[in-house]
Parts: C-alpha cells; sequence; structure tokens
C-alpha cells in the first residue's frame, strides 16, 4: 500500500475484532504503512473508542460481543454517517442480512479474509469521496403507507425461537420513510433477536414481513426495515420445525458413497439439506433413501442417559438452492411407520429443550 499516491501519515484505522489472532495479524500488517492503528475486541469498547479518536476507517466483525454488531454499526452511522465502514464476517445470519439493507457501508468481506483484498478496499476508499454502497434497499411505499395509518394501534405480532412459533400483541410507535417503530413484548424481542425477522398482522388481516435493524431491550422497541406484503398461513402443527441438536446425523447412500448431509430445521413432513460439495447427483423430484439418527432421552426419568436411535424415511426433493460451496436441498419426507412414533418422540424432546432454553434467556 506504500505506493499510494497521499500520505497515510495522518490517517487512522480502528479494528474491531472479537477473534485476537486475526486482529493482530491486521494490526502487523496494517503498521507497515499507518501510523495510528486502534484495536478493540467488542463493540462497546469499539464505540468508546471511535468516540475517542475519530478514525477514518473502521474495520469491524460481525460476531462481536456485549453489543450485536448489527447495533454498533447503526450507533457508528448515528456519529458519523458518511463513516468508512468495512465488514468481515463468517457466513451468519448478520452476513445475509447486511447484504440485502443499505448501511452505506464500505464493503463486506468473508473470512477468512484475504490482506491483499483489505488493502485493496482501504486503497478504494481513500481515493474516493464517499463509501460505495453495498446494496439499495427497495422501499415500498404501499407497506409504509398502510404502517401509518395504524400509528399507535395495537398489532399483532408472530416470530418465533429456532421454531417455536410466538405470537403476542405490540404497538406501532413511529414510523419514517424508510423505516419504523413497534413495541413489543420481551418474549418477541428475546426471538427477534434470534430470528432477525418478524411477522406483522394489521388490523386489516394484512400480513407484513419485515427485517429487524435494531433491538432497545430497556424501551422495549423493535426498529424495522424492508416492509413487504406476504400471504401468511399458520403451518399445519405436522410441519412445526425444530433445531435439531449436535447429535442430529442425517446421511444417504449414493455412487457407493456414504454422504453425511447437514441438517438445521425439521419436521415430522420435511427437512432442508445441507452438503459442502457439488458431488451429489439430486435433482428436483428425485426420491432417495434417508437415514437420520439422533439421541433420544430414556423413557424412565429414573435413568438419565441418551440412546443413539436410527429411523428410516423416504426423501422427495422439491427445491434445490446453490450457494456458492453449498447446496441445500429441500425435500418432504415420508417417514416408515416403524420410526414414527420414535421421531415423534425426537421432535417432541426437542421442542421441550427449546422451550427451556428460551425460558432462561427470558430471565436473563
Amino acid at each position: 500500500m506504500n505506493n499510494l499516491n497521499i500520505n497515510l501519515k495522518n490517517r487512522s484505522i480502528l479494528c474491531i475484532e472479537k477473534d485476537k489472532k486475526l486482529q493482530n495479524k491486521i494490526y502487523n500488517h496494517l503498521k507497515q504503512t499507518f501510523n495510528n492503528i486502534y484495536q478493540s475486541s467488542d463493540g462497546l469498547d469499539g464505540i468508546n473508542k471511535y468516540t475517542k479518536y475519530k478514525p477514518d476507517i473502521v474495520i469491524l466483525d460481525l460476531s462481536l460481543e456485549k453489543i450485536d454488531s448489527i447495533e454498533v454499526i447503526v450507533s457508528l452511522k448515528e456519529l458519523n454517517s458518511n463513516l468508512n465502514i468495512i465488514i468481515i464476517s463468517g457466513d451468519n445470519d448478520n452476513y445475509k442480512l447486511l447484504k440485502n439493507i443499505d448501511f452505506g457501508l464500505s464493503d463486506i468481506m468473508l473470512k477468512p479474509i484475504s490482506l491483499n483484498k483489505l488493502d485493496f478496499i482501504i486503497k478504494r476508499i481513500l481515493t474516493e469521496s464517499k463509501p460505495i454502497e453495498i446494496k439499495k434497499t427497495t422501499i415500498d411505499q404501499e407497506c409504509f403507507s398502510m404502517l401509518k395509518t395504524y400509528i399507535d394501534s395495537k398489532i399483532n405480532l408472530i416470530n418465533s425461537y429456532k421454531g417455536i412459533l410466538l405470537q403476542s400483541d405490540g404497538s406501532l410507535e413511529h414510523c419514517e420513510e424508510n423505516m419504523f417503530q413497534v413495541k413489543v413484548s420481551k418474549t418477541q424481542l428475546v426471538a427477534a433477536k434470534n430470528e432477525k425477522f418478524i411477522i406483522l398482522k394489521l388490523p386489516n388481516n394484512r400480513y407484513i414481513y419485515s427485517v429487524v435493524l435494531k433491538i432497545d431491550l430497556k424501551s422495549k422497541l423493535l426498529t424495522l426495515v424492508k416492509p413487504e406484503f406476504i400471504d401468511f398461513k399458520q403451518r399445519d402443527k405436522i410441519f412445526n420445525r425444530v433445531v435439531v441438536d449436535n447429535s442430529f446425523k442425517a446421511t444417504i447412500f449414493q455412487n457407493n458413497n456414504l454422504i453425511e448431509l447437514d441438517v438445521k430445521y425439521i419436521s415430522f413432513k420435511a427437512t432442508s439439506l445441507s452438503i459442502k460439495h457439488d458431488d451429489i447427483n439430486i435433482k428436483v423430484n428425485d426420491k432417495f433413501d434417508l437415514t437420520l439418527g439422533f439421541d433420544l432421552k430414556s423413557p424412565s426419568s429414573l435413568i438419565k442417559e441418551k440412546k443413539f436411535t436410527k429411523i428410516f424415511a423416504e426423501a422427495t426433493v422439491i427445491r434445490i438452492d446453490k450457494h456458492k460451496n453449498n447446496t441445500n436441498i429441500i425435500v418432504l419426507l415420508n417417514i416408515q411407520k416403524a420410526g414414527q412414533n420414535t421421531f415423534k418422540k425426537y421432535l417432541q424432546q426437542r421442542e421441550i429443550e427449546t422451550i427451556h432454553e428460551f425460558k432462561n434467556r427470558l430471565r436473563a
């Protein structure tokens, strides 16, 4: 970066990164060029250091503690709307959210990061007059117009926590041209923080899907963006999803190979399978045999142990989505009769465990 034809002596960079090893790697690389480099490992300290030093560029990790990274971005932009922010992130929910919302960010880099690419981004920022927008938000004016008619009105809010459906009343408090706020219960706040979106049922029975931008725990306010009308129907109970635990395994046998698939959500009738390579020969409408394995608690409360159990199902492919190195496969399940009761017990077990986890988060 030394060949950049601008004076870097008085330029400054703040790196807010939870991973100390990566933070030091970035620091040691940048100190060859910049005299003023500040470091932080959590969101609260990062905001304080920005307020104190006013750096030209902030490099920000999306998995921060103490304050959520999205809230850190909002706070920094409130302090300086023209601030150059470079995001570094794993492929997580915050990363997917930021790809679809216009925060006026300078760039987003997926981990593991390339220091050469980081140099290129910094060069570009320092030779341009303003940050590059990652993606413009599409504003649905009809949604906002309708929302404004229900200011101070009671509305119904629907979201979920790891598949457990939650529904309660709230009120629409404030609405601007590109964001709005609703007052909600603590139950909805905790769920919204986990899911990053919420569904609103208006008094006229229309449903709006919206993305969570900011959560204010003290005032119990959600700041929401990107509203859009949706057709919403409550799922049939057999399609209610739960998040699997670490014991859960899904495998298929193809081309003389046993292939293990990743599973996040599953219901009695459907699941989403993910594989990290493309050497699986499956297309829409294909049927294949699927083996599901999981830990099941002993039926006796006196025996505190779990037993690994296998059941078998026929899977029918209804959708295939490819994302870079991953292939996601949505399938309908036809569980063999011999394993149906066992599988229902596992789903019930996961539902109870998730509810306990959610209650603990509410108490925190």
